[in-house]
This record gives structure tokens, C-alpha cells and sequence, in this order.
């Protein structure tokens, strides 16, 4: 890329789109006309993958209830990565009717922790 000589400021804009989970690392070198020496400007990016961790309640186990009770159980989420995830539950329509669940699907920013309710209610015996 050339620039004219006109003592206007230009903008050089990279991009990093990053295939690995690892730190990369670059220079962009600038000649300047008349000048034996480069500068170089190291550029330096680190890769990412999604992270999401059920921290508590990865089996939900109900008791026995009485008939028409509710019993709730909270399942914990963190997003241990170092980039925003978008998540959601899948399959909830196969659920008996039993089962209600709270909190179904959202955004995690990194270090962010989410509580999925899970609810029961004996409704047959």
C-alpha cells in the first residue's frame, strides 16, 4: 500500500479471524521513502473458543412428591471462554409435562454465570 505525500493521517485497518484457540503474532513493516530502516509495528491476536461449564446441577435428581407439589433445582452455567456465547436448550417440547424449564437460551459475556430453574410437579401417581 502507498500513501501520497500530503501530511494527511491514513488509517490502516487489520483484521484477525483467527482458525486456532492459540496466540498469533505478526508485523506490519513500514518502509518510508529515503529512510534505510523499517519501522515495525508487531500485531498480536489470540484465538477463541467458545467455553460453556455446567458449575452446578449437571444431574438434576427430583424426590418423591406429593400429588399437585413443585419441587425447583437450578443448574449453573459459565462461560469460561474468553469470547460472548449464545446458547439455548434443545428438545424442551419432548419434555413431559411434568417438567417446566426457566431461562431457556441467552447471551454469556466471559467469566458470566447463568441459573437454568428446572421445575417438577407431581401431577399423576
Amino acid at each position: 500500500m502507498e500513501i501520497p505525500q500530503d501530511d494527511v493521517p491514513r488509517e490502516l485497518r487489520v483484521w484477525a479471524i483467527p482458525d486456532e484457540a492459540r496466540r498469533f503474532r505478526d508485523d506490519v513493516i513500514v518502509m518510508i521513502q529515503n529512510n534505510p530502516t523499517p519501522l515495525v509495528l508487531p500485531v498480536i491476536t489470540t484465538g477463541a473458543r467458545p467455553i460453556v461449564e455446567i458449575v452446578d446441577g449437571a444431574v438434576v435428581k427430583f424426590e418423591r412428591l406429593l400429588l399437585k407439589q413443585t419441587a425447583k433445582k437450578d443448574v449453573k452455567l459459565r462461560n469460561s471462554g474468553l469470547i460472548p456465547v449464545k446458547w439455548r436448550i434443545l428438545g424442551l417440547e419432548s419434555l413431559p409435562e411434568e417438567f417446566k424449564l426457566e431461562n431457556t437460551s441467552g447471551e454469556l459475556k466471559p467469566t458470566q454465570e447463568t441459573v437454568i430453574e428446572v421445575r417438577f410437579k407431581a401431577i399423576t401417581q
